[in-house]
């Protein structure tokens, strides 16, 4: 019993190294005891556990993947702005301060763009998101 001691201080119970621990000529049950109930209820825990850590651990991968997704979609998103580079709402040539550049590669004047999460030309919004 020593085994499970050290076991269960760690959190780390193998339910298949429990039952063979028990031995044989133990009453699971009786009148003042279940032990089959309790072995079913830490089984029951130990599993869930180890299952949210599993799903946790996928949905921590699957939002690292997603955000390395929405990383890269950024990175191809650029326009490089010139001294012959214009508008796209007002057709003036843009100069290098106060300006939007959206991720799909728009240009504009702040005073042409009423919000500056939404592109003024194509209406894509860039604040939900997802583009």
């Amino acid at each position: 019993m020593g085994l499970i001691r050290d076991h269960a201080s760690k959190n780390t119970l193998d339910p298949m190294t429990v039952l063979n621990l028990i031995p044989e000529d133990w009453m699971l049950k009786t009148e003042s005891l279940d032990l089959v109930q309790f072995l079913v209820t830490m089984f029951d825990r130990f599993l869930t556990k180890e299952e949210n850590s599993k799903i946790a651990k996928n949905l921590s991968g699957m939002e690292f993947i997603n955000a390395q997704f929405e990383l890269n979609d950024h990175k191809k998103a650029h326009k490089t702005v010139t001294p012959d580079t214009f508008c796209e709402v007002c057709k003036r040539r843009l100069e290098f301060k106060a300006i939007y550049i959206y991720p799909n590669g728009e240009a504009c004047h702040q005073r042409c763009a009423p919000n500056p999460h939404e592109c003024p030309v194509t209406r894509q919004r860039f604040d939900l998101g997802f583009s």
